[in-house]
């Protein structure tokens, strides 16, 4: 049963941005500073927010405790007497939440790639950004053929973004829509977010070193190519709803201090030049959407049994954030997988036989032959 949250995707109704999309597109051949881009972004989202409330939108029905309350609804609907969750990324929040309320039935929980509630969204971005740029630098330890050693990585990294600094690189990559070409900029925070994002996906990880090596030494290798039409992709990519993800995101992490922003901005230099407009200009400053509340934000605490999985590469729910939910489910396994992004299931064949294991009998789970190999 494959379970859709409100708003976005298959259910009806559902909302996006459409304004952002199209601003984004407007801003990739844009010359204009990175403070002004954030201005033009933040007129679309309030023009976003605008027509949605205009249309009679309430923005507080998007959180993860009304998600939690449709899964729940969906379940009485079904007459599941006995039940079982696969949740990965944003929905082990979702499961969590579910695992709070101790529903009858529900015999076992798998989380992959986890995002605890006690974990502040937009508090981690800094820390998040940073992290992946370190382990960028550690990226060759996938590679039997790379001999670039961590020094070399980051002397690589700093150069691409040297260079990106004093003249950003143009170019043309197809337009996802028309198939036409399509002119962009990278400039170094491009660069810093490109890294960020391939780093989701196992597949990418491995092509980061050499990628950026040439870009160091001036040239766009087909593999760098490759990854910014991905990251193209998926920025102007209208299913997925950012209208959703603002109103889910500002509920459910609650206030965050600018005090808190700077020090972390202080505390991390590697990526303070990049991040340095965020929270100015952040969805969470325009887009009130309410508030979960501290309850929600506590730690779960659950006798169900539960599988947890973390990628040691994943960008954006890191394997810490498994080990932070474990400790409040006293029945509960975490397995890191290395050389993993975001997603052990999609990208591991061990993580799958380890989930098939652990669903045939979640209290006493056989241990797959794989895992002697991690």
């Amino acid at each position: 049963i494959l379970y859709e949250q409100r708003g976005v995707g298959l259910s009806r109704p559902a909302i996006g941005c459409a304004e952002m999309t199209a601003r984004r597109r407007d801003l990739l051949d844009s010359e204009l500073s990175t403070e002004e881009e954030y201005v033009r972004m933040r007129e679309a989202l309030r023009a976003c927010r605008d027509r949605l409330l205009a249309d009679g939108w309430d923005l507080a029905r998007f959180n993860s405790l009304r998600n939690a309350d449709d899964l729940l609804d969906l379940v009485g609907t079904l007459g599941l007497s006995a039940w079982r969750i696969y949740s990965v990324s944003y929905g082990t929040r979702i499961a969590l939440e579910v695992m709070r309320r101790e529903p009858p039935g529900l015999h076992a929980v798998v989380l992959d790639s986890v995002y605890p509630p006690q974990v502040p969204g937009e508090g981690s971005d800094t820390w998040l950004l940073n992290r992946s740029l370190q382990l960028f630098m550690r990226s060759c330890e996938l590679l039997p053929d790379c001999d670039y050693r961590p020094e070399r990585l980051r002397a690589d990294l700093e150069n691409a973004m040297l260079r990106l600094q004093e003249r950003p690189l143009r170019l043309a990559l197809r337009d996802p829509d028309s198939g036409r070409p399509l002119r962009v900029v990278l400039g170094v925070d491009d660069l810093a977010w490109l890294i960020f994002e391939s780093q989701y996906l196992w597949s990418n990880l491995r092509l980061l070193p050499g990628a950026v090596s040439s870009l160091a030494r001036g040239h766009v290798s087909p593999e760098m190519r490759s990854m910014l039409q991905d990251s193209l992709d998926l920025m102007l990519d209208e299913s997925l709803s950012e209208a959703v993800g603002n109103s889910v995101d500002c509920a459910d992490n609650g206030p965050f201090p600018r005090e808190r922003f700077l020090r972390q901005l202080a505390q991390f230099p590697l990526v303070a030049e990049v991040r340095q407009h965020d929270w100015d200009y952040g969805a969470c400053r325009d887009w009130d959407s309410g508030d979960s509340g501290e309850a929600f934000r506590q730690a779960v605490h659950s006798a169900i049994p539960t599988l947890l999985l973390g990628g040691e590469f994943d960008p954006v729910t890191p394997p810490q954030w498994a080990h932070t939910a474990a400790a409040g489910l006293r029945n509960s396994y975490t397995l890191v997988f290395p050389g993993i992004g975001h997603g052990v299931l999609d990208s591991d064949r061990c993580g799958m036989d380890v989930v098939r294991a652990f669903l045939a009998d979640p209290q006493a789970p056989a241990v797959p032959a794989c895992l002697d190999l991690l």
